[in-house]
């Protein structure tokens, strides 16, 4: 029983040491460790055996076992020259070769002291390596203070191969404190290939998830627009509900720019606050943002969602944003406050919306109108008989924008369908109608109050033939006619203004619609069957979809009369739109999507990709034709090369202007313990007037910590299929 206890402190104190080694990275680069860690879990519970080749008694407190002395557990084991026993003390002293190994970590040492009853322990000349974490070191003593703390004394610490160290951390002291989750080392320097290049005398980091108030690491690149960027974060623990990240950032072109992050988490309410301030920008004036997300729950089934956000200028994201270009095509920035109520049968919304225009290019007609406010009240009830479907919807929504007209919307839209469907078949008419109130303003010479009443009626139906296209395999193929009828009479509206109003896109789903306008400013009136047919194939095994085809085309069977332009469209028929997607085999996907106009007699769009994602391998072609509007086509690939290298391209190239869109060339190589990517880009402005080209650089120390760029997140968003591999 006695030996039972100071085995049990000694997996304690390794335990302490181990468990607050950073999570494992891939280690399939590394070499085999030359000796087997156990596989079997360790349990206080079991009996302990002790063997040596000689014992020996001196009174009744003091017990000396040497010669290969063993003291074994299920899943612990240590091995020694000489261990001494005193029952008085509550003292254990071994001395010699001694090796301590369970399925988690493996030590050897020169001396161990422990006392039973502090629950203290002291190791001498200790070298460690563990398992899950592939990291290894040694130091000069390692002392267990108590329960929560232990302190290790001119420790070196690694996660390379023994052999092979190519970076490792020193550190002449370093102290774990379990009770606060923090870490303390002091006199640290970092080493890369032996060459110290990074040292501070002092720093602490967090053991566990507890967040922890200090610096983060760098982050540094470069770009044509802002030159050399260097980026210190600052990480600030201010409560248990609250933290913020300060972060300075130096533009070698712009100045010193300043940003927070700071985030908040109650019971019922969460949100961040963002703010970004350059004081004077070296080729512009004062530079800032501010963005404020939050959402909450009001009580009473409420909810909040509201995002506040403005920028100093137009240039802002064009200057600032790093990552994608989306936020570069920024033309209207939303800010909005929504209020949302939910119950079984209603669900109502409160929404107050408006926007900070970025594009000076626009005209007063082509801004956007804010919506101050905008309240909406559906619903849905419960099937009738002969499971008869009612629902509600209702609108009511102010409108307003400098220096044009204004005005209320009311439009309440009651419907009733008869849904039918079985495993072959679905059929459904639904008739719905549209009651729509107008009080407008600076409406000269038309009038200030205008009313429309509209009904819909339309019918959907569809059937599911199925066959087994390969029974080794188990494939089953479907072949799927639509038949929709959509009839709406024509009410003249050239009077009521366009305050939301877009005509839809031409897609598939969009060809199925009620109504071809988005909003509620224009009903179309319409007479006209959309025929569709779909193709699937399925795995009946796993359910994974192998193939899908769908094609689709409009037949008019009057003009349409009501549009935004005035213009009758007198066409008998819509564009055919055809749409396939492909899964041979995991990895590969294709997919295409052709639009033949009628008008032109020509295919208006094109769309082809054909992707390969697998094993570490992407392989991207896109090919993008819009009649009138862009020609694009873009081949990317991240391909390793060998076990250790990685080749990273992109060329997205505009056929129609002549110019890159963006353009991306870079490597990456990989070892046992330590990665690196360096990424050079080149991306265009919408209008192609502006070329920015920036290099970004980031370098991993595997279970430890990374520097340099966030060369991931740019991957993920430039390369489909991107799979990062350390």
């Amino acid at each position: 029983m006695l030996s039972r206890r100071y085995l049990f402190i000694t997996g304690l104190i390794f335990s302490v040491f181990s468990e607050h080694i950073l999570a494992a990275d891939d280690w399939g680069l590394c070499r085999a460790p030359t000796f087997q860690f156990t596989d079997k879990p360790t349990s206080i519970l079991d009996p302990v055996e002790i063997e040596s080749q000689f014992m020996s008694r001196s009174g009744n407190d003091l017990i000396e076992f040497s010669g290969e002395v063993e003291l074994s557990r299920s899943g612990q084991n240590i091995r020694a020259d000489n261990l001494l026993i005193n029952s008085l003390s509550h003292q254990l002293e071994a001395n010699g070769q001694i090796i301590y190994e369970d399925m988690n970590y493996r030590l050897q040492m020169e001396r161990l002291n422990l006392d039973t009853k502090d629950q203290t322990a002291i190791f001498r000349d200790v070298e460690f390596q563990l398992n899950l974490s592939h990291a290894s070191g040694t130091a000069d003593e390692i002392e267990k203070i108590d329960d929560a703390r232990s302190r290790y004394r001119n420790i070196l610490y690694t996660t390379c191969d023994p052999e092979d160290r190519d970076w490792h951390l020193k550190a002449s002291e370093l102290l774990i404190d379990e009770e606060s989750g923090i870490g303390t080392a002091r006199h640290a320097t970092m080493y890369f290939k032996n060459v110290p290049f990074f040292y501070l005398p002092k720093f602490t980091f967090p053991l566990d998830d507890r967040r922890k108030t200090g610096i983060l690491a760098p982050k540094y690149g470069s770009s044509e627009n802002l030159g050399t960027t260097l980026v210190v974060p600052f990480y600030w623990n201010i409560a248990p509900q609250t933290d913020a990240t300060i972060t300075p950032v130096w533009y070698r072109k712009r100045g010193l720019q300043l940003n927070t992050e700071n985030r908040y988490l109650f019971e019922n309410h969460e949100g961040q606050l963002d703010l970004s301030y350059l004081d004077d920008d070296q080729l512009d004036s004062k530079r800032w943002m501010t963005k404020w997300q939050h959402r909450g729950d009001l009580g009473s089934d409420i909810k909040a969602n509201i995002l506040l956000q403005e920028v100093s200028d137009d240039l802002y994201f064009n200057d600032f944003s790093f990552l994608t270009t989306e936020d570069k095509l920024i033309k209207n920035l939303e800010r909005h406050a929504i209020f949302s109520h939910n119950s079984t049968s209603w669900q109502s919304n409160l929404m107050l919306q408006d926007y900070q225009t970025l594009d000076p290019t626009l005209t007063a007609d082509e801004l956007p109108y804010s919506r101050l406010p905008r309240l909406t009240v559906n619903s849905q009830f419960q099937p009738l008989a002969n499971n008869t479907q009612l629902e509600l919807r209702n609108e009511l929504v102010q409108f307003d924008r400098e220096e044009s007209v204004t005005g209320t919307r009311l439009n309440v839209v009651p419907s009733i369908a008869w849904p039918n469907s079985n495993s072959w078949s679905f059929f459904e008419p639904r008739l719905q109608y549209a009651l729509t109130e107008y009080k407008i303003e600076d409406n000269e010479p038309d009038p200030n109050s205008i009313s429309r009443y509209i009904p819909t009626f339309s019918l959907d139906s569809g059937l599911i033939f199925e066959r087994l296209a390969n029974a080794q395999r188990g494939w089953v193929q479907t072949l799927e006619p639509r038949l929709f009828y959509l009839y709406t009479p024509y009410q003249d509206q050239d009077e009521i203004p366009d305050f939301d109003t877009a005509r839809l896109s031409q897609t598939l789903d969009n060809f199925f619609a009620t109504n071809r306008f988005s909003g509620a400013d224009r009903i179309g009136d319409a007479n006209q069957f959309t025929v569709g047919l779909g193709s699937r194939m399925y795995s009946r095994l796993s359910g994974q979809e192998i193939m899908n085809f769908n094609l689709g085309q409009i037949y008019y069977l009057q003009d349409r009369r009501v549009s935004l332009s005035g213009v009758v469209d007198d066409s008998s028929k819509s564009d055919l739109i055809a749409e396939f997607s492909l899964i041979p085999n995991p990895g590969w996907r294709v997919s295409a999507k052709l639009v033949h106009g009628q008008e032109e007699s020509s295919f208006t769009q094109k769309n082809l990709s054909v992707n390969y994602a697998r094993r570490g391998i992407a392989a991207n072609f896109e090919y993008f034709f819009t009649d009138q509007v862009l020609e694009q086509v873009a081949i990317s690939t991240a391909l390793p090369v060998g076990n250790h290298w990685a080749l990273i391209a992109k060329v997205h190239q505009s056929l129609k202007f002549d110019e890159p869109v963006e353009n991306l060339l870079g490597m990456a190589y990989e070892s046992c313990c330590w990665g690196i990517k360096i990424l050079v880009s080149e991306t265009n402005d919408a209008d192609f007037l502006v070329t920015d080209q920036a290099i970004y650089f980031e370098i991993t120390f595997k279970g430890l910590s990374r520097a340099g760029q966030d060369v991931e997140g740019k991957l993920k968003n430039s390369i489909t299929g991107y799979q990062p591999t350390f």
